[in-house]
């Protein structure tokens, strides 16, 4: 065995400390002087021993053997010798002899001897429990906030000192018909046989159980809800039968008696052993105390990574789309400024009427144009040294300064004047 896995009776041990102590602070000698309810509690904290124990610790620990029935109700009466108020078969000297051995049990032996049949149904040599043709027994519900970052958890509401979702039992109600026996002799009336079959809830019907437990829990109407995913899951209550468990977006807000823990917490609990060892003893680890959501485990996991995924390919698109956008509108401007305006060294020459800009298209390039044109005009005076301007200077000659009435209307024409030039000697 593994240095770090804990054996069967540290782990049982430590499972008691945690879920079964608190409920064990008297020491009775007799059942009797226990209430009903003190007897329910637990058996039902023991019913989450067994299968923290024959099934999740052993599915861990794949060389570790599974405890049968009778062993284990030894092994946890040694354990905690209070236990033994709440036993009433195994105390027997003779309980191998005794008849209708299922009608003798305490609560606390029948809760034991439940989830062991639970157990051995699910098989802990397997990854996931072959769950085909069980019939669905429970409706459960994982409540998440509008943003899908958080969910609602319960504490205490099942089992003490462990987190639960919304649930609720399945009501199976039954349909009489009646089947007329063949009776061949003439003398005798014919029988009517009264045959009981189940009623098959479809998926609407437990559908609309998962909306009902959610009002009950929490208040919320199903028009403030949205289904998010639904899926069958095997069922830790009842042996062989399997649970049907919704995710459900809700848009209104919940307090009162619900807790918001964030998702990414809720699957790191999730992960890693039960027990670990604390100097000289073992001690339970987080994971326990998230034993009822166990079975939805890894589809929690899965849906939360889908939703990660689905959200960066949304804002990949979203960033395509904007980038899109901006190099359609720098095509759009580059092609107006193109193809609408021509620009030389002379300055900007329009089209011809016909092909006429709007006027935002005109503004959405003339800055363009005109960090064009000065870089041009400058180009121009540097170099173009033989084009005449409107004052040039021949080589060898004057000073040649425009004449060109249209530029000044109101202006005489200058009369050149001949300097001499300092080659005439």
């Amino acid at each position: 065995m593994d240095a770090s896995t804990c054996p069967t009776a540290d782990a049982i041990r430590a499972f008691l400390e945690y879920l079964v102590d608190p409920l064990l602070q008297e020491d009775h000698s007799t059942n009797d002087d226990l209430p009903l309810s003190q007897h329910e509690k637990v058996a039902n904290q023991v019913h989450a021993v067994v299968l923290l124990n024959n099934y999740y610790h052993i599915k861990l620990n794949q060389e570790l053997a599974f405890l049968p029935y009778r062993e284990f109700c030894k092994i946890i009466v040694d354990l905690r010798p209070p236990l033994s108020a709440y036993m009433k078969f195994m105390l027997q000297p003779d309980y191998a002899e005794l008849v209708d051995v299922e009608q003798k049990l305490s609560l606390t032996e029948k809760a034991i001897m439940s989830s062991h049949d639970i157990c051995l149904s699910l098989d802990a040599s397997k990854h996931v429990p072959n769950i085909e043709g069980w019939p669905i027994s429970k409706v459960a519900v994982l409540l998440v906030d509008s943003k899908k970052e958080n969910c609602f958890l319960r504490f205490n509401s099942f089992t003490d000192g462990v987190w639960s979702l919304i649930e609720k039992d399945v009501d199976t109600s039954y349909q009489i018909a009646e089947v007329t026996s063949e009776i061949k002799s003439p003398y005798k009336r014919r029988g009517v046989i009264m045959k009981r079959s189940k009623v098959i809830l479809n998926e609407d019907q437990l559908l609309q159980v998962g909306y009902s437990a959610v009002k009950e829990a929490a208040s919320v109407n199903s028009i403030d809800m949205m289904l998010l995913g639904s899926y069958n899951v095997y069922s830790q209550s009842k042996e062989r039968t399997a649970s049907r468990f919704y995710i459900m977006k809700c848009s209104q807000s919940i307090v009162e008696g619900f807790t918001k823990v964030p998702i990414k917490d809720l699957i790191e609990s999730f992960r890693g052993p039960l027990v670990k060892r604390s100097s000289s003893s073992w001690k339970t680890t987080p994971v326990v105390k998230y034993f009822h959501m166990l079975p939805y485990s890894e589809i929690i996991s899965e849906w939360i990574s889908r939703e990660a995924f689905s959200n960066s390919l949304q804002d990949l698109n979203v960033a395509e789309k904007q980038f899109s956008k901006v190099k359609v509108r720098e095509s759009h401007v580059e092609k107006v400024c193109s193809t609408r305006m021509h620009i030389s060294k002379d300055g900007i020459k329009d089209q011809p009427a016909s092909d006429t800009i709007s006027k935002n298209e005109f503004e959405g390039c003339a800055s363009n144009v005109t960090r064009k044109n000065k870089k041009d005009r400058k180009q121009i005076g540097s170099h173009d040294t033989n084009q005449e301007g409107p004052n040039t200077r021949d080589k060898n000659g004057p000073i040649k300064v425009g004449t060109n009435s249209s530029d000044t209307p109101n202006q005489r024409p200058k009369r050149l004047i001949k300097r001499p030039s300092r080659f005439n000697t």
